[in-house]
Formats: C-alpha cells, sequence, structure tokens
C-alpha cells in the first residue's frame, strides 16, 4: 500500500496544518498509467549513512528522533555556516546517539530536555571537529583563527556555535 501523488507540497503543507481535517485541493491528479513503471531499489545506507541512522532512531523508539533530530538540526546549521563538511553531518547524529541514553517521553518537557541535550552534545561535537580541520582553509576562516600573541608564540582561537567573534587582540 502506498500513497502516491505529484510532486507537489500543498498535500504535507494540510496534513500539517489541519491533521485529519482535509479539503479540496486545486491540482492536478497522479496519472500511473502515463508516468510508465516505477522502479524501487533498497536504498543505499553506505551513500547515505543518515538515512541509516533515522531508521535506527525510528527503531529505537522514546528520545531516539528527538536526539537525531537535534543533532541533524545544529549540524546542517553548521554546515551552512561553512564550519563542517558535509561528510560530518552523519558523524555528529552518530557521536549524539551513541553519547546519549534514549528515554522514554512522556511530555512535552521531556521532549524539550532531549532536544536541547542533543543540540548541546552536537554543538560540542561541531566545535571539535572545525578546530580539528585546522588544515581546511575555508573550516580555518570560520573555526579558527591563528595569532601571535606579545612573545610571537602562535595561539590558536576557536570560536564556538554561541560566539562567533574572536576575542579582542
Amino acid at each position: 500500500m502506498a500513497q502516491l501523488g505529484t510532486p507537489d507540497m500543498k498535500l504535507p503543507i494540510q496534513y500539517a496544518i489541519n491533521g485529519e481535517k482535509h479539503w479540496p485541493l486545486p491540482g492536478s491528479r497522479l496519472d500511473l498509467l502515463n508516468i510508465g513503471p516505477l522502479h524501487f531499489e533498497a536504498p543505499d545506507v553506505e551513500r547515505f549513512p543518515c538515512l541509516k541512522l533515522a531508521t535506527e532512531a525510528g527503531l529505537a523508539g522514546g528520545s531516539g528522533t528527538i536526539l537525531l533530530n537535534g543533532a541533524n538540526e545544529v549540524a546542517v546549521s553548521a554546515l551552512l555556516d561553512h564550519k563542517i563538511k558535509y561528510a560530518d553531518i552523519p558523524r555528529i547524529i552518530l557521536e549524539v546517539m551513541d553519547s546519549e541514553t534514549i528515554h522514554p517521553v512522556n511530555s512535552l518537557e521531556d521532549a524539550l530536555t532531549f532536544d536541547t541535550q542533543a543540540r548541546r552534545a552536537a554543538e560540542a561535537i561541531e566545535t571539535r571537529l572545525g578546530c580539528l580541520d585546522l588544515d581546511n582553509d575555508e573550516s580555518l576562516l570560520h573555526a579558527a583563527r591563528t595569532r601571535r600573541d606579545g612573545d610571537g608564540a602562535y595561539l590558536t582561537d576557536c570560536w564556538t556555535i554561541h560566539d562567533m567573534s574572536p576575542a579582542p587582540v
């Protein structure tokens, strides 16, 4: 069984806004006779490791998907801010998932607590990855700065996601 449709976000947005209540939507209907055969393949979890992580989080239940989502949002934000590489996203998510215990979620307060824990853990991992990647010039500009102190020694400042401005020299 499947729910198929044309590539259009109207229906998912309607579900998000109204839940079980639906109203008629304008647009074309999916015509399976005109689109040709459909082909399905097993997902390539080596190429798309976050898919495997999402499956594992869903199977874990409880706070698993909350931890995954919080870590993913921090990692994607860091990528968009040029602080980490694309390949670091699953690394950050995996480290958060491995470092946090899965708990039952009994309230909104529980969910928000687990989300905050995941985000803090992901921010710490992201900062560490950014500071360790000093050989990449792009990361150097965003995650660290090398400077000389008064004696001429080189010092490296690493910025955290909370404060991207360097300390005054």
